[in-house]
């Protein structure tokens, strides 16, 4: 009892307390922007978070599923060592390119930085949350969410604009990953060995090519919504988005957290069965704290105290299909695609987005140049309904086939 109270504490300060902290900078963001200049800022920062995951994605995505199996043999350092190497040749070939287009007038300054800084913070948080060292974990997100915070009171306040919001997401980005770094003990780069490369090529890139699918839905979306619909409405559908991927969302998040490495090592330890039981409890308790919060905001919407606390209105006909839109893709990834990585069904995460994503930016774009924007959101969420059926399908039909499994 006294580990799992533990352990649940080290959860929450790992994921609520940087979560809200995270959510309050996303507010006051929307309070000092107008609706169009958060319309830009949000897809701008959705579109550097695709350009990091490019050259970055195949190590984060692998350190979680995979250090397990090298800390059974007793190589988890070497592993971390040699995954911060390749991060850094990474971030060289990311930083040599951003200084390319800013020296040709293309990008600004802050876009480098926080390409740059979103590339190491965001590829080396995994390793403590692969080590699952929740407290370090949790203090250095805090970090990074508090020195986000602190420098949009300094820089957006003064000058509210999408740039001066940038430059803030970047400075706290930089600090973030130096506290990660030195909370993991100042590792220095390492050798990288051939069969580590391979998982990074492997399975991370796999992973990899499944995230950069389900950007193609999600960045898509904003840059039909940009150029067919009206700035204004891209201003609302990007911060309904964000508002719900950061309330509605955030408890699939702290449960995935510590689920999916304890799930990696169950299969590991105590066979597939255990995995998928453990899975199915947490799905449970995902959809179950999901709907809480998410009838929590009904009724301060209805109270009237919604629009206090946000500084603007927002429609619940579009909060909430988004937020199902939310709850389906992060159940998805907390219990469906460890499944798939499970039984070597690693084409099926990226091709479920790739089937989708085609009809569904398609139909986005009819319907933005028709102007039917809650049709829009509709189609938004029953896109990713779609990818979960399909990648869920596959999955049982495979089972199916192997009932062993079971």
């Amino acid at each position: 009892m006294a580990i799992t109270l533990k352990m649940s504490a080290e959860v929450v300060f790992a994921r609520v307390a940087p979560g809200v902290v995270t959510l309050g900078s996303f507010i006051l963001v929307g309070r000092y922007l107008d609706a169009a200049d958060y319309g830009f800022f949000s897809t701008t920062l959705a579109t550097i978070a695709l350009i990091t995951l490019v050259f970055t994605g195949p190590i984060r995505y692998s350190v979680v599923p995979r250090r397990a199996k090298y800390e059974v043999v007793g190589e988890e350092v070497a592993f971390e060592r040699g995954a911060l190497s390749l991060l850094l040749f990474a971030v060289i070939i990311l930083g040599c390119l951003g200084l390319v287009l800013w020296f040709v007038n293309i990008v600004e300054m802050a876009w480098l930085v926080l390409i740059v800084s979103s590339a190491l913070f965001g590829g080396w948080l995994p390793v403590l949350r692969a080590r699952q060292q929740f407290w370090r974990y949790g203090f250095t997100a805090l970090t990074n969410a508090i020195a986000t915070i602190f420098c949009i009171y300094l820089f957006v306040s003064v000058n509210p604009t999408p740039l001066s919001a940038l430059w803030s997401y970047g400075i706290g980005n930089a600090l973030g990953f130096f506290v990660g770094w030195v909370a993991c003990g100042v590792p220095l780069p390492g050798r990288v060995g051939r069969s580590q490369l391979g998982v990074m090529l492997g399975l991370g890139s796999s992973l990899t090519l499944s995230n950069l699918s389900e950007n193609g839905l999600f960045l898509g979306a904003r840059y039909v919504v940009l150029w067919l619909g009206s700035s204004e409405f891209l201003g609302l559908f990007t911060y309904v988005i964000d508002l719900a991927q950061r309330s509605v969302g955030v408890i699939i998040n702290i449960l995935a957290f510590a689920v999916v490495p304890q799930a990696y090592k169950k299969t590991i330890f105590e066979g597939a069965r255990a995995m998928y039981a453990f899975l199915n409890k947490a799905v449970l308790k995902g959809v179950f704290f999901s709907l809480a919060i998410l009838f929590a905001i009904f009724l301060l919407d209805a109270l009237g105290w919604l629009g206090l606390l946000l500084g603007r209105e927002i429609p619940m006909s579009f909060f909430f299909p988004i937020s199902i839109a939310v709850i389906t893709n992060r159940l998805k990834k907390m219990a469906i695609d460890p499944v798939a990585v499970d039984l070597r069904l690693h084409a099926v995460i990226p091709l479920a987005y790739l089937v989708t994503t085609p009809f569904a930016i398609g139909s986005i774009a009819w319907l933005a140049k028709l102007g039917l924007e809650k049709e829009i959101v509709l189609a938004y969420t029953f896109s990713y309904v779609c990818v979960a059926a399909i990648t869920g399908a596959v999955i049982c039909r495979k089972k199916s086939k192997g009932s062993a499994l079971w």
